[in-house]
């Protein structure tokens, strides 16, 4: 997927190819592992999560999404 990115920032952007992939890369604080998201998934699966309704649950290692 990121050479297809990459490749439209490049062209939209003036960038050379990789160069947005390094960007984005820098700007994530944590780099996160599958089992990172364990905790949010069982949490949501749990009766703990009954009243969360149309929620968006960021779980991104500290980079800003929303």
């Amino acid at each position: 997927m990121w050479e297809t990115v990459d490749a439209l920032f490049a062209k939209y952007e003036n960038r050379p190819l990789g160069e947005k992939k390094r960007l984005v890369g820098e700007s994530v604080l944590l780099m996160g592992l599958p089992n990172d998201l364990t905790g949010s998934a069982l949490f949501l699966l749990s009766a703990n999560s009954d009243y969360i309704t149309a929620q968006t649950l960021n779980v991104y290692g500290g980079n800003w999404m929303s």
